[in-house]
């Protein structure tokens, strides 16, 4: 399976990267996963985590996150037939056409496109997981009105606050260090910190299970993923 995230709202496309790595953790428990971005790629590396074997899960995940901007990159999307037992996600800015329409032979392909207003704004879109970290309702609520104004994706504003309470739950669970090595950001596990003043533990447990089924529900067409993510936030 590949799934490719493309386009310039990064964040977007990267929050929806995040929630599908954990939706697939949860779907194939023990899977490894393998990140590839522009700093650690060589094609050498990627081709064996092609066929690796993993004793504890059928398939892992291997990511390719902005590939394109190693001097490698480009020649391996071109040349390498993207096929593999394990699950393949993909998440490049500015893709051109043909590798696009390469990406389409083998999965999904979903665009992440910033409207051109918004275009100076990238990192407002964190503003909603960081007031729900915090537990402030009426923020949160402000936050998820502009996102759902600028016409972002609802499942992209589910992956955001799906992050957010796996961000608390690593703020509660592990040392920093570990959870800055498990590839939390400093400011985000300084946000958890505070946000752990106001949550109890059980409560995080539940809200995480409450995304989880929310967001299958909406897939199974149980529910409208829009209007589950209002009565989320009046509640928080």
């Amino acid at each position: 399976m590949l799934l490719a995230f493309i386009g310039d709202d990064t964040i977007s496309a990267r929050t929806a990267l995040r929630a599908a790595v954990s939706r697939l953790q949860e779907e194939v428990p023990g899977a490894n996963f393998v990140k590839f971005d522009d700093q650690n790629f060589s094609t050498a590396a990627a081709l064996e985590a092609f066929i690796e074997g993993n004793l504890f899960a059928p398939k892992n995940i291997i990511i390719f996150d902005d590939i394109l901007s190693h001097p490698e990159g480009e020649a391996f999307y071109a040349k390498q037939d993207l096929v593999s037992e394990h699950t393949i996600l993909i998440r490049e800015t500015s893709p051109k056409k043909g590798l696009i329409a390469r990406l389409e032979k083998y999965g999904e392909v979903t665009s992440f496109v910033l409207p051109k207003k918004e275009k100076k704004n990238d990192f407002s879109a964190f503003a909603l997981a960081d007031a729900v970290m915090v537990r402030d309702r009426k923020t949160a609520w402000v936050e998820f009105e502009k996102s759902r104004r600028r016409g972002e994706a609802m499942e992209a504003l589910h992956g955001m606050l799906f992050w957010a309470f796996k961000t608390l739950t690593a703020v509660a669970t592990l040392p920093k260090a570990d959870a800055l090595a498990a590839g939390i950001k400093a400011n985000s596990y300084a946000s958890g910190q505070r946000g752990m003043e106001r949550y109890q533990p059980k409560e995080i447990t539940a809200r995480l299970d409450e995304l989880k089924d929310m967001y299958h529900k909406a897939h199974r067409g149980e529910c409208d993923l829009e209007y589950s993510l209002e009565q989320f936030l009046l509640q928080l």
